[in-house]
C-alpha cells in the first residue's frame, strides 16, 4: 500500500550517483519532507506499476506526490523548489530555459551515468535518521 500523504523519491538503488545524489537531497532536506525507495525495491515497482511504467524502468529519477508523477529533470526541479532557499532560486532560474534543453541535459548524464560512476549491489549502512525515511 503506497502512502499518500507522503512525497516519496525513487532513485536507481544500483547507480552510485543516484546514491549519492538522495543522500545530498537527504542532507539538504532539513524539514524532512521526502522519503525515499529505490527503484527496485517493492515501494518503487508498486508506484511504477501504479502508473503504467515498464516494470524494468530505470531511465531516471521519478517523485510520487499527492497522486502526482514528476520524472527525470521535472523531478529533480520539484525536488530543488521543494528544498527552498538557493535550491528553489536555482529551480526558478532554470524554468526559462528550453525544456528540450533541460531534457537532452538530463538524459546525457542519465545515459553515461554507470560508465562514470559505476553500479553498486549493496548500499551503504545508512544512520537512524536516514532510515527512518526509507521505504521497503
Amino acid at each position: 500500500m503506497i502512502p499518500t500523504n507522503i512525497t516519496i523519491i525513487l532513485f536507481d538503488g544500483e547507480c552510485v550517483f543516484c546514491n549519492r545524489s538522495m543522500r545530498f537531497i537527504m542532507d539538504k532536506d532539513t524539514k524532512k519532507l521526502f522519503h525515499y525507495a529505490a527503484l527496485q525495491s517493492t515501494t518503487g515497482k508498486e508506484i511504477l506499476l501504479l502508473n503504467n511504467f515498464p516494470s524494468d524502468y530505470q531511465e531516471g529519477i521519478v517523485v510520487y506526490s499527492s497522486n502526482k508523477i514528476y520524472t527525470k529533470e521535472q523531478a529533480v526541479l520539484y525536488i530543488a523548489e521543494q528544498l527552498g532557499g538557493m535550491y528553489n532560486i536555482l529551480s526558478k532560474m532554470s524554468k526559462p530555459i528550453s525544456t528540450s534543453l533541460l531534457s537532452t541535459g538530463y538524459n546525457f548524464i542519465a545515459k553515461n551515468r554507470y560508465r562514470w560512476f559505476g553500479k553498486q549491489n549493496t548500499c551503504d549502512m545508512p544512520n537512524k535518521e536516514v532510515i527512518s525515511r526509507l521505504l521497503p
